[in-house]
């Protein structure tokens, strides 16, 4: 969905407020969703497995870190576009997130 704006207004602080919990509420929403999709993913692997007889003949069943992974790499690619200068500074955004919450 495109918007086009022309002659734009400054917002109120009520519309910057009620933007900013609009967007925190579906941010939310999404984070939900991205979880549920991975934990959907794995328990989609087992059963699949299972219905296989595999599920006890793994020393170690696929971990959840894996997909997560999947995911971040599939958003990277989406974020980076290609572009070495957008991939830098995601890499620097996460460098710098791992930095300061695992001190």
């Amino acid at each position: 969905m495109t918007h086009t704006t022309s002659a734009v207004k400054p917002l109120t602080e009520a519309q910057q407020a009620l933007i900013f919990e609009v967007m925190q509420e579906h941010e939310t929403m999404m984070v939900e969703q991205v979880e549920r999709a991975i934990e959907q993913c794995l328990e989609g692997v087992y059963r699949e497995l299972d219905s296989h007889q595999l599920v006890d003949k793994l020393s170690q069943l696929p971990p959840h870190d894996y997909f997560a992974a999947v995911a971040l790499q599939h958003l990277f690619y989406i974020l980076s576009a290609g572009k070495r200068e957008a991939a830098s500074a995601i890499i620097k955004n996460l460098q710098d997130m791992a930095r300061t919450n695992m001190g």
